[in-house]
């Protein structure tokens, strides 16, 4: 689980996700051509300190804290880049929702040997919510190929806007 713990809630900060290897070394049963999943953007939750009792949701390792709800920006594509110079890979792109819902996002991809491909997920925000949940929102990725898979991207990670209004 993602967790952050704080002085004060954060306002948000570039994040960098880079160089993660997708590395073939198990087998999943339900997904027999993509057998490996590797997490590359994950929302977090927030602890933060709350010695008045505002908050309802409390950090289970410290009781004067709260845990509040964050939220990770997707702000550029993820680039993933097939090393291979010889072989296409395919590349499977799933978004994982805090209920665990799985959503194809795009779903397969086919990056030729040794280019770059875009997966177009920028603008979308990955949420964390539940303080019981063991992951908020998050996109995983898989592939085929023998060789390594590189991806990279930027997002925001900041605690989450909550509406509090009055809906009138």
């Amino acid at each position: 689980m993602s967790r952050i713990k704080c002085k004060v809630p954060s306002t948000g900060y570039t994040k960098n996700y880079t160089s993660v290897k997708l590395d073939n070394g198990t087998e999943i049963s339900t997904l027999p051509k993509f057998p490996v999943w590797a997490t590359v953007m994950e929302a977090p939750d927030y602890s933060v300190p709350d010695t008045r009792l505002i908050y309802s949701a409390r950090d289970p390792l410290d009781a004067g804290r709260a845990i509040r709800p964050g939220e990770t920006f997707i702000m550029t594509p993820i680039f993933a880049r097939n090393n291979d110079n010889d072989n296409p890979c395919e590349i499977y792109v799933e978004l994982v929702l805090e209920s665990g819902t799985i959503i194809p996002c795009p779903g397969k991809m086919v990056i030729p040997a040794g280019d770059t491909v875009m997966i177009p997920v920028q603008g979308r925000s990955l949420l964390k919510r539940d303080k019981n949940s063991a992951f908020g929102d998050r996109i995983r990725l898989s592939s085929d190929s023998e060789n390594a898979v590189y991806v990279w991207g930027s997002g925001e990670e900041k605690l989450s806007a909550e509406h509090t209004g009055v809906v009138i």
